[in-house]
Parts: structure tokens; C-alpha cells; sequence
């Protein structure tokens, strides 16, 4: 017993894993770190008697303290790479998984194995899956490459033995299956694998949506139709948990919902029309507070997120009732009282933006509306109400409601409505502050609600002198209306703007180093130097090297060229790569994807014809703003000359774009700018002809 624990001890750190190898006496061979590992697999699963719950008179089994090894190792980011990731200790560890997966193939008499053993041995692996290179491992091998598909992996095998579980339990092929228990340990094993992209990638030949959709469908008529179980003092608590059909149930929608983890999930579960079930059953959850499972690093919050970045599945989290909820949780946070008791001690006033009781429903709702999806499907053509009077009673319930009285306060009737003026519209602006983020969403906003012109009459209205920007008195609201501003005025990097501060400087003698303003453009100050383009033809190193480069026919070498050639420059010689070298490299690039089969994703159009554009009709508001705004961008980094009639040769070129792709997709409803011509039409210096005929625009 001491032996073991010594050597889980020594392998924790570097010095104790240099005393390896180990020469004994006895033994030919010295002792490795992976033979003693392997050993460890050996007596784990070797065990006969191994207790799934440690007690203090099963403590000592031998094979419970491996167990408890290999879970330390495994809880250690570095030791599992170190220790654990080889392909020798994992196909020791899914030897009993291995075996039976064997004699299911075979067709003949299901192998017994032990579920103590196996329940263990799958909680060591679900804590290598819970670290970074443990997954990679389990997904790709010792080898970790990411571009191979081996079958020979221990998530192969992982996936392969669910989906033959639930399969069989499904159809009734077999009597003797392993229990529920077992089923749900080794799913919840590839739930921590495929939340990811690479693991989904892995793991999406075998299905195990649709698997596990087949298990829920046939669990929820036999819980219709059977009596609910009842616990006796003849029965265990363990096999109650595992066998009941009710909790069964929802470990399989609990799974399905896991699904969700990537945007490709969501599409897999819209397209068996489950989205709008397992919503519901993430709102339960969330309403209740309840917690995800052990091993998992992230909560619901990033799931929201995965949710809200598509159209479906906000309209799933809509149908539900979770974003009403949310709004509700948000709105009696910030206006109601927690208790009509009166206090000892007088409510600490708040020093920031956000108090700390309403932190929580700030962060949910930035998950829920960071993407423009989201935004789109719950306030495209919604109408403020602006009433004239408005009741205390009276709480949001959708979106466009929470922006009418906690954003765009308009009328006296708005502000007089709330409780706490300050401290609910400046938390309504710090959530459109996350809003106007996205470019898309900023401009839905303004073309709808016009708050910009909101905002500067604010400005100009807090001004103690009229007319005199620097009068404007400095609160929490002008500061945070200032930024806003600025953020929804300007775009770009963080070299190409600069973004006021939203709170104060501490013991200085200007608090506030940002001017204010009530009319646009933005002051200068907010616009860093920025070094202008050179427009000429430049016949430097980087275009020499270029048209060297035209020599290689394959492809695949090309690219791979140009890609070290730009990283090189880049890293030694950024000003080169100006002007017109930008377009020969796009062009260039281009030519190269196109004479790839893995490049070529759409076909090389022969023409666009101009009079197809014609039947697109005209811009959009939330176009032609977003066209504004680009032309602004490219004249501030030079890439277009100051006071430059710029709009139509720029909604030609939008206009012919949308007539060409409306050819390879399917009509949309909503049309927001599209960046990519809008900026190749800034780099092709306002020659929309010259942009037309290159093959990057096509």
C-alpha cells in the first residue's frame, strides 16, 4: 500500500519521474514510467472486488489506490502528457472495452466484464478527456495528428462501444447489456470529446445524435406507460439512481443536449426537430440554477452562446421562454427591492457602472446577444412603444421593450418610470456598449432606433453652456454615452481608433482626459497617427520574390510559398506589403486556390452581367449606412483620398456581388453590409472596374 502511494507521489513532480528507469534486482529489463503505469492499468482492471464507493474498510484495496493514482496524474495538465498520453498505457486501460467490443463482433455470447472495473476505468478516462492534450490524446493517438482519422483510437473505441450499447438496448438484441449506469458513464466520456470541433470532427461518423435521439424516444413511451418507481428499504441507492426509467430519461436528453456544444450540433439537432426540446430542458435547468457535470470547465453560458449564434436556435431559447426570463431576471434585479424589511444597516450606494448584484445579468445577457443572429431575430422591424405614461408595474418582456425603457430614454414618461434612473439606464447602456461590437448589429440599431442623434442631444443637453462641448458635465451616463459614440462612430483596431475610458482617473487633477462632444465627426483626438499607403508602383523585393513564385505550377507548393514569403515579410519588412502589392498577392493566392480541388469551393464564373444587379433593387438602409461607414475607414487609413465621391462605384460593386451569390445560396431576409467586397473595393483604390475583373472579387 505505501509502495503506491510513493510512486503516485514521485511521478506528481519532475525530479521523481528522472529517477525512472528503475533497475531491479530480479528483473532483466529496468522499470520505465509507462511499464509502471501499465502495471497500474493491470491491477485496476484485474480487480475482482474493486469498490465503486470508498469506504474506510475498502480503502485499502489495492487496485482502489491505483485508481486513485491515475486520477492525480490524470488531474495534472503537464503529468498526463508526460505520464499517461501513450498509446501502451490507454489500450491497457480500454483492454475490458476492447474485449467486448471483440465479442460483440463476433456474434457470439456478449463477454461479462466487471462494472466496478469499468465505471473506474472510464472515470480515469473522463479526467484525461477534462485536460487538453488528454483529449487530443484519446481523439488523435500518441502521434497527435490532427488531419488523420485513425480507427485505432481510444475515442474510436469509446464512440463505437455507446452507439452498440444504446443500439442494442434499443432493438432488444441482446438480454445481457451493461446497465444504464454504465451507458450513461461512457456517453458522458464522449460528451467531454466531441463539445469540442476536432472532437466532433472525430467522432461524427457514428451518429451518436441520432443514437441517442432512438434511446430518448423509446425511454419517454416507457416512462408513459409505466408506474413511477418507488425506493424501498430492500433496494440500493445506487441501483435505483442508475436503473430508474424517469432518470434514465434524462441523462439521454441531458446528452442530446450536449450535442449543442458547436454550431454544427445545433444544425444536427434542428435537422431532427429536437432544437426546440432541448432548449426547454437547458431553460429547466438554468431557471433552477443547476450545475453541469464534474468535469466539465464551462457552464450553460457558453452553450447560450452557441445557441444565440444562430437563427434557430434563438428562436428555440425564444419559443421557451428563457430570454422573457432572462429580461424579467434583469429588470427585477435593477428595479425591484430584494426585501421589504427594512434593513439594519442603510444599502452601500454604488461606486461603479454596475453593482455587483447585477453583474450576473450583464454577462447573461452579452451571451445572449453578442451575435448578430440573435439581435436580428428578436428586434429586426420591432417598433419602440413610446407610450406617454408608463406604470411601475409595468416590467419588459422582450427585447424591443427592455431597449424602450432602460436604453432609448426619449421622454421624460421613460425616466420618471424608473426607480433607479442612473443605475438602470447606465446598465441598459453598458448592454448596448456590447451591442455595437459588431458592426452588423450597430448598424441594425441605428438604422431602427437612430441612437446616435439620441445620444449627441443628450450631450448637448448636459452641457452647462449651450453650444460649448466643453461644458458638458462629466457623469456616469455622459462618459458612457461618450463611448458608445466613439465605438459605433469609428471602426477598426486598436491602432486605428482610440476608445475613451468609461471610468475616471483616481487622484488626478483631470479625471477625464477624453473630450466630450454633441455633434459628429468625432474630435481628432480620437484618431491615432496612422501611416498612409503608398499607392504607387512599387517594384521592391516582395514583387520580385512574387513573380518568381509564378514558376511552380502545383499548386499546393504555391501556396505554400506565398504563405512563407508573406509571413517573412511581415515579420522583417511590414511596409511592403502596401498598395498594389496587396492586390498581385490576393490575385496570386486566388489563382492558386482555384487550381486546387480542396480550394475551389464555388465555380469559376465567365461573367457577371451587370443588368442583374439591376434587379436587386437598391441598397438597404442598414447598407448604405454600412457603406458610409466603410468609405469613413478606408479615407482615415489612406486608402481612399479625403472628400471623395466614392457611394456609387461602391453599391455597384455590392449590388453586382449580391447578384452573383444569390446564384450559389439562398435568399436571405436579412442584408447586412458585406465586408469583404466593401474592403477589396477600399484596396483597389475606388477602381470598381479593375475590382470586377479580379479573380479575388470573383
Amino acid at each position: 500500500m505505501h509502495s503506491i502511494n510513493l510512486l503516485g507521489r514521485l511521478l506528481m513532480f519532475k525530479s521523481g519521474r528522472k529517477i525512472f528507469p528503475v533497475h531491479m534486482l530480479d528483473m532483466l529489463v529496468a522499470v520505465s514510467v509507462p511499464q509502471l503505469l501499465i502495471s497500474l492499468c493491470t491491477l485496476i482492471i484485474s480487480s475482482t472486488s474493486l469498490p465503486y464507493n470508498l469506504d474506510c474498510a475498502e480503502y485499502l484495496n489495492p487496485a482502489s489506490l491505483a485508481t486513485e493514482v491515475m486520477n492525480n496524474l490524470c488531474s495534472k495538465e503537464d503529468v498526463c502528457s508526460i505520464c499517461l498520453c501513450k498509446d501502451t498505457v490507454t489500450e491497457t486501460l480500454m483492454l475490458p472495452i476492447t474485449q467486448w467490443l471483440d465479442s460483440y463482433k463476433k456474434n457470439s455470447h456478449l463477454l461479462t466484464i466487471n462494472e466496478r472495473v469499468l465505471l473506474q476505468v472510464i472515470d480515469i478516462l473522463c479526467q484525461m478527456a477534462s485536460t487538453s492534450n488528454g483529449r487530443k490524446h484519446l481523439l488523435f493517438g500518441e502521434d497527435k495528428d490532427l488531419l488523420s482519422k485513425s480507427l485505432n483510437s481510444a475515442a474510436h473505441k469509446i464512440a463505437e462501444f455507446c452507439s452498440l450499447c444504446l443500439k442494442s438496448l434499443t432493438t432488444g438484441k441482446y438480454s445481457k447489456l451493461p446497465s444504464q449506469k454504465v451507458i450513461s458513464e461512457s456517453l458522458y466520456l464522449c460528451r467531454l470529446l466531441y463539445n469540442t470541433c476536432e472532437g466532433f470532427y472525430v467522432l461524427q461518423d457514428y451518429k451518436l445524435h441520432i443514437v441517442i435521439m432512438e434511446a430518448w424516444k423509446k425511454a419517454c413511451l416507457e416512462s408513459e406507460s409505466t408506474a413511477t418507481p418507488v425506493p424501498t428499504d430492500t433496494d440500493s441507492d445506487d441501483s435505483f439512481s442508475s436503473e430508474s426509467g424517469p432518470n434514465w430519461e434524462l441523462i439521454l436528453q441531458d446528452n442530446l443536449l450536449s450535442v449543442a456544444s458547436c454550431a454544427k450540433g445545433v444544425l444536427l439537432l434542428e435537422q431532427l426537430g429536437l432544437l426546440y426540446q432541448c432548449a426547454a430542458y437547458m431553460n429547466s435547468r438554468v431557471s433552477k440554477e443547476l450545475q453541469v457535470s464534474k468535469y466539465e470547465k464551462f457552464g450553460y453560458g457558453s452553450m447560450i452562446s452557441v445557441f444565440a449564434a444562430t437563427a434557430a436556435g434563438v428562436q428555440a431559447l425564444q419559443s421557451t421562454g428563457f430570454v422573457q426570463f432572462q429580461l424579467v431576471d434583469t429588470w427585477s434585479a435593477l428595479e425591484c427591492p430584494i426585501s421589504d424589511t427594512p434593513p439594519i444597516r442603510p444599502k452601500c450606494w454604488p461606486t461603479e457602472v454596475i453593482d455587483r448584484s447585477c453583474q450576473k445579468q450583464l454577462v447573461r445577457l452579452s451571451t445572449l446577444l453578442y451575435a448578430f443572429p440573435a439581435v436580428y431575430e428578436l428586434l429586426a422591424n420591432e417598433e419602440l412603444a413610446n407610450k406617454e405614461t408608463y406604470s411601475f408595474r409595468e416590467i419588459p418582456q422582450t427585447l424591443a421593450d427592455f431597449m424602450d425603457r432602460l436604453i432609448i430614454l426619449n421622454s421624460p414618461s421613460k425616466i420618471h418610470s424608473l426607480f433607479n434612473y442612473e443605475e438602470s439606464h447606465g446598465f441598459g447602456l453598458r448592454v448596448l456598449n456590447g451591442l455595437v461590437c459588431s458592426l452588423d448589429t450597430c448598424l441594425l440599431l441605428q438604422t431602427q432606433y437612430q441612437f446616435q442623434e439620441l445620444f449627441l442631444k443628450a450631450q448637448a443637453d448636459s452641457a452647462l453652456t449651450a453650444g460649448d462641448d466643453n461644458s458638458i458635465m462629466i457623469d456616469m451616463l455622459s462618459v458612457e454615452r461618450n463611448h458608445i459614440l466613439v465605438r459605433s462612430y469609428l471602426i477598426g483596431g486598436s491602432t486605428e481608433r482610440i476608445l475613451p475610458a468609461q471610468v475616471l482617473q483616481q487622484d488626478s487633477a483631470k479625471p477625464y482626459p477624453f473630450p466630450l462632444f454633441s455633434k459628429f465627426p468625432v474630435p481628432a483626438s480620437y484618431i491615432p497617427e496612422i501611416r498612409k499607403w503608398n499607392h504607387t508602383n512599387q517594384d521592391n523585393d516582395l514583387m520580385k520574390k512574387l513573380s518568381h513564385s509564378k514558376d511552380n505550377n502545383q499548386s499546393s507548393l504555391r501556396l505554400k510559398e506565398l504563405h512563407t514569403l508573406v509571413s517573412d515579410v511581415l515579420l522583417n519588412q511590414p511596409n511592403q506589403l502596401q498598395g498594389t502589392v496587396v492586390q498581385y498577392l490576393l490575385e496570386e493566392v486566388t489563382s492558386a486556390l482555384l487550381d486546387s480541388s480542396e480550394g475551389a469551393i464555388f465555380p469559376y464564373p465567365a461573367t457577371i452581367y451587370p443588368e442583374t444587379a439591376h434587379e436587386q433593387g437598391t441598397l438597404s438602409p442598414l447598407q448604405v449606412m454600412g457603406s458610409k461607414m466603410v468609405i469613413r475607414y478606408g479615407e482615415t487609413l489612406g486608402l481612399l483620398s479625403e472628400n471623395g465621391d466614392y457611394f456609387d462605384g461602391l453599391r455597384q460593386l455590392l449590388q453586382l456581388t449580391s447578384a452573383h451569390l444569390s446564384h450559389q445560396q439562398q435568399t436571405i431576409r436579412k442584408k447586412p453590409i458585406d465586408n469583404q467586397p466593401s474592403i477589396l473595393y477600399c484596396l483597389c483604390q475606388d477602381n470598381t472596374s479593375f475590382c470586377l475583373n479580379r479573380q479575388f472579387t470573383n
